[in-house]
């Protein structure tokens, strides 16, 4: 077995790549109406690939949960159905398109719900 050295100490603490790729200073910030929720798995959080990183730092409406902890729960704050009208980014056979006659159906703005990870 070989022993690894973490390399965390030479990564951006914000953007989670090298220091010496680190491109922070590059990024610009979109204003949102539709809020970006993120489900990340706990694993995923440290990864410099990780692309909620890169949302969370663009995204001016964008918030990130972290699941897969033993014995916790993920609460379901992350919908804020009171505010928003929740809708997940899921990939499936019946999934409905994204387009402004679906949006024109709800009365309050949209919570783009996105798992991310594992």
């Amino acid at each position: 077995m070989t022993l690894r050295r973490s390399s965390r100490d030479k990564r951006c603490q914000s953007c989670m790549v090298h220091k010496d790729n680190c491109f922070c200073g590059l990024l610009e910030s979109v204003d949102l109406k539709t809020k970006t929720s993120i489900i990340i798995y706990k694993k995923e959080i440290f990864l410099p690939s990780n692309t909620a990183h890169l949302a969370l730092k663009t995204l001016s409406n964008s918030q990130s949960f972290e699941r897969g902890h033993r014995d916790q729960l993920l609460h379901k704050e992350f919908l804020d159905e009171e505010n928003y009208q929740p809708l997940f980014l899921y990939p499936s056979d019946d999934a409905v398109e994204l387009d402004s006659t679906l949006i024109s159906k709800f009365t309050k703005p949209i919570n783009l719900i996105v798992p991310d990870g594992t």
